[in-house]
């Protein structure tokens, strides 16, 4: 019933954009562009596009857990595992594509909070779905080291040869190992020099699903936007925020056209810039799978207004979308 209740709202507003967002009544028309946006559907719903964009959202998300009960009886203190995302109940949709995408798990809507969890635990359901995925598929991020301490202690615990002492202790000593080695960055980047190979489309709308921000914001005169065009006042921003993996952004944002902006706190892919917002636009459409995919549907269609100078108060038009976008986001 949550299910249903979760999915229909999201599906009616969802819908209704889709039926009022085109750029203009010429853009509708030909038969070409309809088998186009039929492909683009066929593929983003493909296993060969869901496998690499939930490792993206993973990058940005996931977590895995491994932890030993406390009970007395010692038959029973078995080593647990949790592969589980967490996200607002807002966005049950995209949890639920993940389960159906999987084919196992279940998503966990907590009556206490705002938030719901797709989780899995059965450990052969982790052998058989979640380890051979993220082995085909490596993650991206300082992520990876968090799985491949969870991927050794399903090896370990499920290994005959060992006993359970010996299973104990040598899970006991992967668990103690919580902190990323300096200058720790993911496998895969260390022999591939091209940031696009690396870098999938599907694995970037993924990551963008859950680290990326489609804003109207004012002009910061911090952030020394030198590529910003729009008027004074607010303007279109879009930016990826990531506390940890610095390359990881610098190479998104040789991607789409973006600006690199670093502190001690994080690193953000950004840009104000008509032209990169317009690229950016051109990427993203017709790509994601939760609310995001509403924020960003918004947000491009307004932008698509204000350059073409559709609009009889800017301002006033733009602050409502602020608004909106801030009641989805």
């Amino acid at each position: 019933m949550i299910n249903e209740l979760g999915q229909s709202a999201w599906f009616l507003i969802s819908r209704s954009l889709n039926k009022n967002m085109r750029p203009s009544e010429t853009q509708r028309g030909t038969l070409k562009e309809k088998e186009k946006e039929k492909e683009k559907e066929k593929n983003i719903n493909d296993k060969n596009w869901f496998k690499p964009w939930l490792v993206g959202f993973v990058d940005g998300e996931g977590i895995f857990t491994f932890s030993k009960s406390n009970n007395n009886n010692n038959n029973n203190n078995k080593w647990s595992f949790e592969f589980k995302v967490t996200q607002s109940k807002q966005n049950l949709q995209l949890l639920y594509h993940i389960k159906k995408g999987l084919g196992v798990g279940s998503v966990y809507v907590n009556p206490n909070s705002s938030e719901a969890t797709f989780r899995l635990r059965k450990i052969e359901h982790i052998q058989s779905h979640i380890i051979p995925l993220f082995q085909e598929f490596p993650l991206l991020t300082s992520k990876c080291f968090h799985f491949c301490r969870f991927s050794k202690a399903v090896d370990i615990t499920t290994n005959e040869k060992l006993t359970n002492d010996q299973k104990d202790d040598l899970i006991l000593k992967l668990k103690s190992q919580k902190e990323l080695p300096d200058g720790y960055i993911s496998p895969v980047w260390k022999n591939e020099q091209s940031n696009s190979k690396v870098i999938t489309k599907p694995w970037l709308v993924g990551f963008t699903e859950r680290k990326g921000s489609f804003l109207i914001t004012k002009n910061d005169e911090n952030e020394n936007e030198n590529e910003n065009e729009n008027e004074n006042g607010l303007s279109h921003i879009f930016r990826i925020t990531q506390k940890l993996d610095p390359h990881v952004v610098m190479a998104i944002a040789e991607i789409l056209g973006l600006r690199v902006s670093q502190n001690q706190n994080y690193n953000k892919a950004i840009t104000r810039n008509k032209k990169a917002i317009t690229n950016v636009i051109v990427y993203f459409s017709n790509t994601m799978k939760g609310m995001k995919s509403l924020e960003f549907r918004i947000w491009a269609r307004s932008h698509t207004k204000a350059i073409n100078k559709l609009l009889n108060d800017r301002n006033t038009y733009l602050k409502n979308i602020q608004k909106l976008i801030a009641k989805y986001s």
